[in-house]
């Protein structure tokens, strides 16, 4: 493994033992070579340990943290992070891949305009191409700069709704570990894992850039999102997400109170962040074909959320997201420039 990797890829893994393998496959195909890949294994109960161990055999870059108890994907990046030997963190799911030039396309970038945060563009694999286009399309970089007080509202766009995954940007490793100083050391997160880092690291960035290139394979639905629920407590799961909001707000009042106009525009951007977790919950409500059940995960809903709070989250998936045109902020499609 080399003593100074100019990238830290993070793996969170659990019972990923049909997918890894790819996922390493991806890593160790990096057009940039001095990169190390941290494999952090959640508690997993079936064989991905060993196929990463397998991996390993095959490529000393590659390490592999162990958890001794399920911690969820929130905790376990962290460990990964607090292990990162290099300047800059890619995160990879561990059922998804990196495109061959994931690493030093966005490396590069960073470089030139000494970026704390790199965007880049996502290929979304599905069944059905046409059920994810538009959400494939929501993924992509929208500016090519950002900088200073423009970073946070350009990511998190308080007309929202807002994209909010880790895995869809290179970030500079202090940054994330700034992030995650500022969170419980035993917060664990199973939905919604993503927002408290990228949206602290956001609100924490001098300045962003982004490559249009299409850099990371995500495989749509393999996970947990998107199915049927037909009971109250499979609802009550995706409710989780709601944690990570929790984890979120204290921070966000405390820090806003002190910035002036800039806390406007955070808390702002924290109140789209909100409505997007709602409404990506309440799309899971049951339909009217069950009307019982319907009831029942609602009345569970409102002893999270709010009432209205629910209604604007659904007004805000209805409207989706509409162009922002400010004028601090760079479109993708122009020029280069620094902006300040």
């Amino acid at each position: 493994m080399p003593s100074s990797p100019e990238v830290s890829i993070i793996v969170p893994v659990h019972n990923n033992e049909e997918q890894v393998e790819a996922a390493l496959k991806s890593c160790r195909a990096q057009t940039l070579e001095n990169i190390e890949i941290i494999c952090v294994d959640d508690a997993s109960t079936d064989r991905s340990a060993e196929v990463i161990d397998a991996a390993q055999q095959l490529d000393r870059r590659i390490r592999l943290l162990r958890l001794a108890v399920n911690s969820s994907p929130f905790q376990a990046r962290r460990r990964g992070v607090q292990a990162a030997l290099a300047p800059y963190v890619l995160f990879l799911d561990g059922d998804d891949e990196l495109l061959p030039g994931a690493a030093e396309k966005t490396l590069r970038r960073a470089q030139e305009l000494n970026s704390d945060l790199v965007g880049f563009g996502i290929d979304v694999v599905a069944a059905s191409r046409d059920s994810v286009v538009d959400f494939e399309r929501r993924l992509q970089p929208r500016y090519a700069e950002l900088s200073h007080e423009a970073v946070l509202p350009g990511l998190f766009p308080p007309e929202g709704p807002v994209q909010m995954q880790v895995w869809r940007y290179l970030f500079r490793t202090e940054l994330v570990r700034l992030a995650y100083s500022r969170l419980p050391g035993t917060l664990r997160l199973y939905r919604a894992d993503d927002l408290p880092i990228s949206f602290l690291a956001a609100a924490a960035a001098r300045q962003y850039s982004s490559v249009p290139d299409k850099l990371y394979r995500y495989h749509f639905q393999r996970g947990p999102s998107g199915r049927r629920v037909e009971t109250t407590d499979q609802f009550a799961f995706y409710l989780h997400s709601i944690d990570a909001l929790d984890a979120l707000t204290q921070i966000v009042r405390q820090q806003a109170a002190h910035g002036g106009s800039s806390g406007e525009t955070l808390l702002a951007s924290y109140e789209a962040a909100k409505l997007t977790v709602i409404g990506n919950v309440v799309k899971y409500l049951p339909g009217l074909e069950n009307p019982s059940l319907a009831a029942s995960c609602l009345e569970v809903l409102h002893q999270r959320v709010s009432e209205q709070d629910t209604v604007r989250a659904m007004e805000q998936r209805s409207s989706g997201p509409q162009p922002r045109t400010a004028p601090e902020i760079q479109p993708l499609t122009g020029s280069t420039q620094q902006l300040r």
